[in-house]
């Protein structure tokens, strides 16, 4: 889906634009991984590393060590199969911390970024079949 600018001649491209956002997404989720990756080593707090974290914690953190790596990996290649690494990653750290913020803790602003990104995302989807419906009707 392009819109062209009859003065500039420039392009406009919703899926580049769409693009740039997934890979920027990528290189949040990598910052993302490497802080879990120093909570369960014990870099971040010596006294809080994976042998000394309540259970709920280690499920968590082994999960997400591993989940956000490949989600970024998918996004940054394009992969339909990292935008879905993506919202499995996204659904989990909102039951972690919107449903059981009494076993977690809260973190609003990482809440506040899966929901916005995943909206952002969802936008995009509608916007591409609402125009793909009005090309088909003509």
């Amino acid at each position: 889906m392009s819109i062209k600018s009859s003065k500039s001649g420039t392009t406009f491209s919703l899926e580049g634009l769409v693009n740039l956002f997934l890979r920027i997404l990528s290189l949040i989720f990598i910052c993302y991984s490497v802080l879990y990756w120093m909570r369960v080593v014990g870099f971040s707090n010596p006294e809080i590393r994976f042998d000394t974290m309540p259970l709920h914690w280690k499920l968590t953190a082994a999960t997400l060590s591993v989940m956000y790596p490949i989600a970024a990996l998918g996004l940054w290649g394009l992969f339909r199969w990292g935008i879905v690494i993506w919202f499995l990653t996204a659904a989990i750290e909102l039951l972690m911390y919107v449903v059981y913020p009494d076993l977690f803790g809260s973190a609003n602003t990482l809440v506040l970024f899966h929901i916005s990104s995943i909206a952002v995302w969802l936008l995009y989807k509608l916007i591409s079949f609402l125009t793909s419906k009005r090309l088909s009707l003509a």
